[in-house]
């Protein structure tokens, strides 16, 4: 693993997911405080609030920064709220680089149909996204117009080639790349899942250009067809304390 002080220094801004104990992820802004060792003394607008009484010691995080290069990504652990707005976390490993994110990404619901299509050219289902009515049901994934990530049932392999067609909310319009990449796939937190990034290799620039609006459109609009969500209990509790 990377020497956590060359990456991060007092001021850094990194993005922080909390798999919150029953499976839910919270993705909020932070910036370091200090570095000693493998800990991170971290702070972020959740810290001063109540709601963070609900995410334990022990629970997992992830950990991202970008510098001019490249990006870097930590899997880690809360270890104490004692010093509190402060919260230290403990990094244990350092997930593969990646290249430097061009694209605005967003974590969202969209209806959505995946697969991948294996060494012997058999397609495996990953999500199939059908509801009784016929209708797609949203999944929980992040989008933005270079790629994807979501909870995959299985693990897989780097390079493999993934069909996708995405549905944008309301259902009416839908977004082919026609294949896309597997960059990584690692166990999920609190899941029997693997959570696994793709990479669009094969997209048109309309196609793209529509990812794109979309995911803009999400981060700035508050139309209710973007943002509502049913929420897990435990979340819906936190919520409650905003």
């Amino acid at each position: 693993m990377q020497d956590l002080e060359t990456v991060f220094t007092t001021g850094t801004k990194l993005s922080v997911s909390v798999n919150a104990p029953c499976g839910y992820t919270l993705i909020e802004g932070a910036v370091v405080a200090n570095v000693s060792n493998c800990y991170l003394k971290i702070v972020f607008p959740a810290a001063t609030n109540p709601k963070m009484d609900h995410i334990p010691t022990g629970t997992q995080v992830s950990l991202m920064t970008e510098t001019a290069e490249s990006v870097f990504a930590f899997n880690g652990l809360i270890s104490s709220h004692d010093e509190r707005p402060f919260i230290w976390i403990k990094v244990q490993e350092q997930l593969p680089a990646m290249e430097k994110r061009r694209h605005q990404r967003i974590s969202m619901q969209l209806p959505m149909y995946c697969s991948v299509v294996d060494g012997a050219g058999s397609m495996r289902v990953i999500y199939d996204g059908k509801k009784s009515t016929s209708d797609y049901a949203p999944a929980d994934l992040s989008l933005s117009a270079g790629g994807f990530k979501l909870k995959t049932p299985f693990p897989v392999e780097s390079d493999t080639m993934a069909i996708v067609v995405f549905f944008s909310p309301d259902e009416s319009e839908w977004v082919v790349p026609v294949f896309s990449r597997a960059i990584y796939s690692h166990p999920a937190p609190a899941s029997e899942n693997y959570l696994t990034g793709f990479r669009f290799s094969l997209i048109s620039s309309t196609d793209r250009r529509k990812i794109d609006t979309l995911v803009n459109t999400v981060l700035t609009t508050n139309e209710p067809r973007y943002k509502a969500r049913k929420l897990p209990s435990c979340l819906a509790r936190i919520r409650s304390l905003a």
